[in-house]
């Protein structure tokens, strides 16, 4: 493979972990890669990029340059999709916030009714961090995993995860 298209392919995976940030849609792992590559991931990193991998392939093929080499990304545009970037780079780290508050409210009201088992239910995103606190504090524990045959609703998940609906049930201790 050309450098080119190693770095298209790079590109598109760079674009895909994008697109998961963006949905929030990323596991854990995609999380802890996203911010590991946050600056290359930034709106005009990407661009650039893909100018750079556009003058490539010209040079490579012998094409004329086009104006999206040298065309600048709007202002207000570059503004209005660096607030959405760290939109959803602050729901994330909330969400890591909140796994150590649900251990710590957890963990007291364990102490307080002097429980020592418990079942613990967390969303996809939540199980690694949630075993990872039970590992750092050497409590014993399980996790089990659905098999799922079809897709979920989407537009549910999203709109709870925004809170732009109501949530389909909710439990408290």
């Amino acid at each position: 493979a050309s450098d080119s298209q190693k770095e298209l392919l790079a590109l598109y995976r760079s674009t895909e972990l994008i697109r998961k940030l963006l949905n929030l849609e990323l596991t854990r792992n995609d999380w802890k890669e996203a911010e590991s590559k946050r600056p290359e991931l930034a709106m005009d990193a990407i661009v650039e990029r893909l100018k750079a991998l556009g003058i490539a392939v010209n040079k490579e093929q012998n094409l004329p340059a086009t104006a999206f080499e040298t065309k600048q990304v709007n202002g207000k545009f570059r503004s209005e999709v660096t607030e959405i970037y760290d939109a959803a780079y602050s729901f994330y780290e909330y969400a890591r916030k909140r796994e150590e508050v649900f251990y710590e409210k957890m963990s007291a009201v364990m102490s307080e009714r002097a429980e020592t088992k418990a079942v613990v239910i967390t969303g996809g995103f939540h199980t690694d961090g949630v075993s990872e606190l039970f590992r750092e504090h050497e409590i014993n524990y399980g996790v089990l995993t659905p098999r799922l045959f079809e897709k979920s609703d989407e537009n549910l998940y999203r709109s709870v995860m925004l809170q732009k609906s109501e949530r389909p049930f909710s439990i408290s201790y």
